[in-house]
């Protein structure tokens, strides 16, 4: 027993010894009857108070439990809400929140424009190449089941679905990636130049080179290595986050995180020891690759010692809102002078 039921039972005890002395001092005035009724009403009374101290009782474990499960409910609502839109304290966006990261990729197919993946092609000549957009790949029979044969007066190899208007009109312009295959399925990994969109018939597109390729784009083009290509209607933004190692964190050395030496080196068809080579001491070809390599590695780190003034960043914080004009009042196509004037503002209406 605790010391509060300690007293409960101690004022208890002294009420009832002082109505036996007040009974016992009246006795003489007070009849039978009297010392019955003032029993009964003094054990009433107890009793109901004694009812009354279970439900306070009662009540203050429930008050209790309804305390600690609000507290348990309140945490997972905060953690249900860092899940879904990151820590609000956290300047630094948070990869591991799902709206922050829903997004960012939003953003990124925003901003990246219309992308025809899988684009088939089927003839290059003097100087064109003819695409087929948009086929529908047809289903095998037994796809599902390699024992299904199919149904009785069907053809064996049913025919592609026809491909429909697929939105690209002559004179845009587009940049074409060839596409290579690994486990992830046809990844574009070829820059092969940007081309202005000549004939568009349905799904079959004709484009020819806005301007001299270079010669390894041209013999990626003629190898016959890149059977399927990617057109992309606006060039894929650049990033500074794209190379970092997967779970890697940005830092005071590394804003943007750790570079992927091998991610890099992969991509960029360069050699990963070139990654810690001085260049001065290479070929000419092998130091350009060198520094290329060198400067994405670099990227959002703090700049090794002799590194020029014009190739360091420095990040600066805005106190205050700040515009800035990005778009021209000239309109033009891209095809009438490029993207931008000279101010670097956007002259394409897109």
């Amino acid at each position: 027993m605790d010391l509060m039921g300690i007293i409960v039972w101690l004022v208890i005890v002294l009420t009832l010894a002082l109505l036996i002395w007040m009974m016992v001092k009246s006795v003489k005035e007070w009849g039978v009857l009297h010392a019955v009724l003032m029993s009964l009403l003094f054990i009433q009374v107890w009793c109901f108070m004694l009812f009354t101290a279970g439900v306070a009782s009662r009540r203050n474990g429930y008050m209790k439990a309804y305390d600690s499960l609000s507290k348990k409910v309140q945490e997972r609502q905060r953690e249900l809400e860092r899940t879904s839109f990151g820590d609000k304290l956290n300047p630094n966006t948070d990869l591991d929140s799902y709206i922050p990261v829903t997004n960012a990729l939003n953003r990124l197919n925003v901003e990246r424009g219309r992308v025809w993946r899988g684009a088939s092609v089927t003839g290059l000549a003097q100087g064109e190449a003819t695409l087929q957009l948009g086929m529908v790949a047809p289903v095998a029979p037994n796809a599902a089941d390699p024992n299904a044969q199919p149904a009785q007066g069907a053809p064996a190899n049913p025919p592609a679905a026809p491909a429909g208007d697929v939105g690209l009109a002559v004179q845009t312009i587009v940049h074409v990636f060839g596409e290579s295959s690994d486990q992830r399925g046809l990844i574009p990994t070829v820059y092969l130049g940007e081309f202005v969109v000549t004939e568009a018939n349905g799904g079959v597109v004709k484009i020819k080179p806005t301007a001299t390729l270079t010669p390894e784009q041209i013999q990626a083009i003629g190898s016959g290595q890149f059977p399927s290509w990617s057109v992309y209607e606006l060039m894929p933004l650049d990033s500074h986050d794209a190379f970092a190692a997967e779970g890697s964190k940005p830092d005071e050395n590394a804003i943007f995180g750790r570079m992927d030496v091998n991610e890099l080196a992969n991509l960029l068809k360069i050699d990963p020891a070139l990654a810690t080579a001085e260049p001065t001491g290479l070929s000419l070809r092998d130091a350009i690759k060198a520094r290329v390599l060198q400067a994405y590695l670099n990227d959002g780190a703090r700049p090794p010692e002799g590194t020029p003034p014009e190739q360091v960043y420095v990040r600066v914080e805005f106190l205050k809102d700040y515009t800035i004009e990005v778009d021209a009042q000239e309109q033009r196509n891209a095809t009438e002078g490029g993207f931008y004037d000279l101010s670097g503002r956007s002259v394409d209406a897109r």
